[in-house]
């Protein structure tokens, strides 16, 4: 753009060409600078109006137009042009709220969407009024995780770390244990119906005579009947969970003079304050101490459907004692352990309840116990029935375990003399 000085401007160059005084030299100096501002000025208003002359000549240039349909009248015609019009956003609509800044329309095709050549950005999405991606609900997730065969048959091909069982049966799919209910009245059955899935016991013995006239058994917290030879029935209870062997032990020694010691009773009162049950417990529990310690033998038993952390316990209590014999199955959670405490401290040990009774008969003969054909004590070797009982040699259940490890010091030391006076 060309601007032409003004005449002044001519003036004052001349006459400070002609003057040399101060005056007028200031005089001119002045006027160029005020001529000089005047010019600035100019330059920017020309520049103002031209931008907005260009903008106009835009937006009427990228207007969008209606859709190439034939009105049916020209009213209609003109209510779409100017329903078009009004949808453009023009700077300085007086429509518009004057405290937002309206954005500057782009070029659009005719489906509203921006063209190719714009450089416009994509609409922000309003987050209150989007509607959410669906996610499967937990339920969903669950329902599809368990109607996976797959999942579903290598769920049921892992036994318990604990028991080493299938919680289900794998034909029926059913519960192989069902949970006992709990009880309402404060009192727990130890003695109600177990059932033996796994017959750990075998099948009932149908050959037992009578129980003997001297036959007892005792039950806690009851006093001790004192007898020559007893058995304390020492293995898995867990609060009647486990299966009602010691019954099976009792019935089958019920037809000898002896006492059976089990701790196994009938129920157990849970409901009170911590003192009272903390009172039973201590009843309980040294009840079974002191009748392990009057028995001639004690008989393990270890249900391999239980943790049985107790009985784990009370053989660690009576390895050495030398009136012990075990009885525990390859299933059992930690049988290696005791297996290896049994190995470690020569205790007979087998695997099955079948031969478990006849360890107990065994031990009872190496306890000097002696019954003749009536099934009465007897102290005559002559009158002894060895059909009673079972030899000494069936306690030798492997090469941990000889006969010299099965006496006791004093047994011993009363067989010590006797080889002396021999030789």
């Amino acid at each position: 753009m060309s601007v032409t000085l003004p005449f002044s401007l001519h003036n004052s160059t001349s006459s400070l060409s002609r003057s040399s005084t101060f005056e007028s030299v200031k005089s001119a100096v002045e006027q160029v600078h005020q001529l000089c501002g005047r010019l600035s000025r100019s330059n920017t208003t020309c520049t103002a109006h031209q931008g907005e002359e260009d903008t106009r000549a835009h937006q009427t240039s990228t207007t969008t137009m209606p859709p190439k349909s034939t009105p049916t009248n020209s009213s209609q015609a003109r209510a779409g042009q100017q329903s078009s019009l009004s949808s453009t956003q023009i700077p300085g609509n007086r429509q518009s709220s004057p405290n937002k800044k309206t954005p500057i329309s782009q070029p659009t095709t005719k489906d509203g969407q921006p063209s190719g050549a714009s450089t416009m950005q994509q609409p922000q999405i309003d987050a209150s009024t989007a509607t959410p991606t669906p996610t499967p609900s937990d339920d969903t997730v669950a329902e599809s995780e368990s109607t996976d065969p797959k999942e579903k048959e290598e769920k049921e091909s892992k036994p318990c770390i604990l028991c080493r069982q299938l919680p289900d049966c794998p034909h029926c799919h059913k519960r192989i244990i069902e949970e006992k209910p709990k009880p309402t009245d404060g009192n727990s059955t130890i003695d109600g119906p177990v059932a033996d899935i796994y017959n750990q016991l075998g099948p009932e013995p149908t050959d037992i005579g009578e129980p003997h006239r001297e036959f007892r058994e005792n039950n806690p917290p009851d006093a001790f009947i004192k007898q020559k030879f007893t058995i304390f029935t020492a293995g898995s209870i867990e609060m009647g969970r486990a299966i009602l062997w010691q019954k099976r032990i009792v019935k089958l020694l019920q037809h000898l003079p002896v006492g059976v010691y089990n701790p196994r009773r009938g129920a157990w009162k849970t409901a009170g304050s911590k003192e009272e049950v903390d009172k039973k417990v201590r009843v309980q529990v040294e009840w079974e101490m002191s009748a392990m310690e009057e028995a001639s033998v004690i008989c393990f038993f270890f249900d391999h459907n239980t943790t049985s952390p107790v009985t784990m316990c009370e053989l660690g209590l009576w390895a050495q004692s030398k009136k012990i014999v075990v009885c525990c199955h390859p299933n059992y959670w930690r049988s290696t352990n005791v297996r290896l405490v049994c190995e470690r401290h020569h205790v007979p040990f087998v695997e099955s309840f079948d031969e478990l009774h006849p360890l107990v008969l065994a031990m009872l003969k190496q306890k000097g116990m002696m019954v003749d054909k009536k099934g009465d004590l007897t102290e005559n070797p002559a009158e002894e029935d060895p059909t009673k009982l079972r030899p000494v040699q069936m306690l030798l259940t492997g090469d941990h375990i000889t006969e010299e490890h099965l006496k006791t010091p004093e047994e011993l030391a009363k067989s010590q003399p006797a080889k002396s006076a021999g030789s």
